[in-house]
């Protein structure tokens, strides 16, 4: 192993200079530039893109020693130039005690008793989509599963009346992604200014957008109102808070933000790698099949299904293992403020920390058969035994999403729901791929909708 920037013992072993080598890796194969590191390297590796410094972890212990023992010092990173659409530091890029606050008030929304209602409300966004697929049709299934997640996403977190068509919530999404990307680009504020057609598109969308997120909090102020969205319960918990760590309802509009855009990619690449995992392990999918029908028959999916199906939640956690919600994505990233010792090496402060998710979750040092596609290590009666932070989907320590539970509940209720009475046949006979960047997979994904008979 080789230590970079002239041979300094104390940093990680990695890569000496290639500063231009790296940031071209990662731009064509950030999935295989992580795992040719850690090949060579080890579990800890140090290397530099123009103008930053990285650490990338591999090792369990490793990971947690930065997320949970030290998270004081690795606090998540900012980019330099700050964000033009959101302007909040927002809960996935927040710390310190005014994330505990924020926190604190978004946590109520994710509470037991609302599951139970956003689940009614997820299994309603399922059936909405089966009925319009129909034997012998063709369709992109990446696009009509981030179809269903913006929409369940607007319905849970607005509500269903009055209703926002998902394609406006998918333009002002890719608005504020392309926003974010700015910031790791020279010369972002001049790009900011140019006068690019997508620009005005976006301006709509957020408009829309804006009015639909403010009319909710509006509604949410209403006595008559019910109030069974996750804003309502948002802005009525920060109305009456003691300490309201929201400066106005321009924060809260900037937090829902994030929860969307942060929610539609993970959720998205789920169900599209769980369609493809059961295609291409025919015994799984059968299984998953004779659930399906045993639980539901012929009656239509309703929210309480999402316990009643543990094989399938089974699936969902074995599809998190395999291919996670976020390889190493941005969210995931955490900047050192001091100089610090992480693993007996030092982390120089600035350097920015990567949390390898996608290559913890196959490590055969945790996982028997870490390669293959296997629920049934999930099932009660023989549950995997790994360290604690050897399956982090999800993350964990502070920053753990909050999200986590509705995410597995959309993914369970929409492979079962769309499995009644029929099967998505992939037409690609090679996998599908992920995205370059390790977050989401490429599109489209062609399927063909066949009708199925019950195996109960």
């Amino acid at each position: 192993m080789q230590s970079p920037e002239n041979g300094n013992p104390d940093l990680p072993p990695g890569p000496q200079g290639r500063r231009i080598r790296n940031l071209l890796g990662r731009l064509r194969d950030f999935r295989g530039q992580m795992a040719g590191f850690r090949q060579a390297y080890g579990d800890m590796v140090f290397y530099r893109l123009p103008g930053m410094s990285f650490c990338a972890l591999f090792s369990a212990d490793l990971i947690r020693e930065v997320l949970v023992v030290k998270e004081a010092v690795f606090t998540p990173f900012l980019a330099k130039e700050g964000w033009g659409i959101i302007t909040s530091p927002c809960m996935p890029r927040d710390s310190g005690e005014h994330h505990r606050q924020v926190r604190e008030v978004f946590g109520g929304a994710f509470v037991d008793s609302r599951m139970h209602g956003y689940a009614s409300v997820l299994a309603a966004n399922v059936r909405e989509t089966g009925d319009g697929l129909r034997a012998g049709q063709v369709i992109d299934y990446k696009e009509a599963m981030e179809r269903l997640t913006v929409q369940a996403l607007l319905d849970t977190i607005l509500g269903r009346e009055p209703r926002i068509r998902p394609e406006v919530a998918q333009e002002a999404t890719w608005a504020i992604k392309r926003d974010w990307a700015l910031d790791y680009l020279p010369g972002s504020s001049l790009l900011r200014r140019l006068p690019l057609p997508a620009k005005r598109r976006a301006r709509r969308a957020l408009q829309a957008m804006d009015e639909a997120v403010y009319g909710a909090m509006q509604r949410a102020r209403a006595s008559s109102h019910g109030g069974e969205d996750m804003t309502s319960h948002v802005v009525r918990t920060a109305d009456r808070h003691e300490r309201c760590p929201f400066s106005g309802d321009r924060d809260i509009r900037d937090e829902l933000y994030t929860l969307v855009i942060g929610s539609i990619d993970s959720t998205t690449s789920a169900l599209v790698w769980g369609l493809d995992y059961l295609a291409r392990n025919p015994a799984q999918r059968d299984r998953f099949e004779q659930e399906v029908d045993e639980v539901m028959g012929s009656r239509p999916l309703e929210g309480a299904d999402f316990g009643r199906l543990p094989y399938t939640r089974a699936v969902f956690n074995e599809i998190v293992r395999l291919s996670p919600p976020s390889y190493a994505s941005t969210s995931h990233w955490r900047q050192a403020q001091e100089d610090c010792r992480v693993g007996g090496h030092l982390i120089p402060k600035g350097t920015i920390v990567q949390t390898c998710i996608g290559e913890l979750h196959r490590d055969p040092a945790h996982w028997e058969h870490a390669d293959r596609f296997k629920p049934e290590r999930w099932l009660q009666d023989a549950p995997p035994v790994h360290p604690e932070h050897a399956y982090i989907p999800f993350l964990s320590g502070p920053h753990r999403c909050l999200g986590w539970e509705w995410a597995t509940m959309l993914v369970v209720l929409a492979l079962a729901g769309l499995a009644q009475g029929r099967r998505l046949e992939p037409l690609a006979s090679k996998p599908i791929k992920p995205d370059v960047l390790g977050i989401g997979v490429k599109g489209p994904v062609r399927v063909t909708v066949r009708e199925r008979r019950s195996a109960a």
